[in-house]
Formats: C-alpha cells, structure tokens, sequence
C-alpha cells in the first residue's frame, strides 16, 4: 500500500550512495521479530537503543509483544507459529487457520480466509 511504500523512503535514501544519513525505526532489521531503531549511515545499519537497552533487550521485548499478538515464533524461512491461545481461536472458525504459515503460502492462505468470510456471510 502506498502508506508503506512511503514509510521505506527514508531508509532507500540513506542507502544509496551519498543518501543522508538517518534514524529510523523500521520492521524486522537483520531478520528480528518486531521493530527497532536503527542509524543507517553511508549503507551501513546499526542499533540506535536507548543507553540502557541492550539489542537482547529489544529482542526479548519484541518477542513477549509477539506473543500478546498470538505469535508463539517465527523460524528463519519466515514461517510463523502460533500461540497455543491464537490457535484455539482460530480453530474454532477452520483448523486450518490455526496451522504455521510461510510467506511462500500467502496466496493459498488468502484463499482460504476470503473462503470462510463469504462462507459466513
């Protein structure tokens, strides 16, 4: 959507060469869950924390609000579990929905949601 087309502006720009330099907080850097401040610099991306928060901080953080969010983990490939309580409230509307999913399923998962919507309706 173009909302987030536009939020990635500031960090292309900082990366190309010569692009200013900038503090930004963006998704999932360096493959972590949730988000983070970061310096992006001449192409390069480091941690921008607080003083006293260290990147395991940040990282345990986003871990336990992924987790308020039903996310149990996410595994390198990308493929997201869920929390045993996200999974029994899915279940009850189609198993199937409670099941892991990987980025390369979305279609097929898009399917199977727009499926139960109109089925309900």
């Amino acid at each position: 959507n173009v909302i987030t087309a536009i939020s990635t502006l500031p960090v292309l720009s900082a990366l190309l060469p010569d692009g200013p330099a900038t503090r930004y907080s963006t998704p999932a850097p360096f493959g972590l869950p949730g988000g983070y401040p970061l310096h992006i610099e001449a192409g390069r991306i480091a941690f921008d924390l607080p003083p006293r928060v260290s990147e395991a901080d940040a990282v345990a953080f986003n871990r336990a609000m992924g987790k308020i969010d039903g996310i149990e983990a996410i595994d390198a490939d990308g493929t997201t579990h869920f929390t045993a309580a996200a999974c029994a409230h899915a279940a009850r509307v189609d198993p199937r929905l409670a099941e892991p999913i990987n980025p390369n399923d979305l279609e097929e998962r898009t399917r199977l949601l727009l499926e139960v919507v109109q089925s309900a309706s």
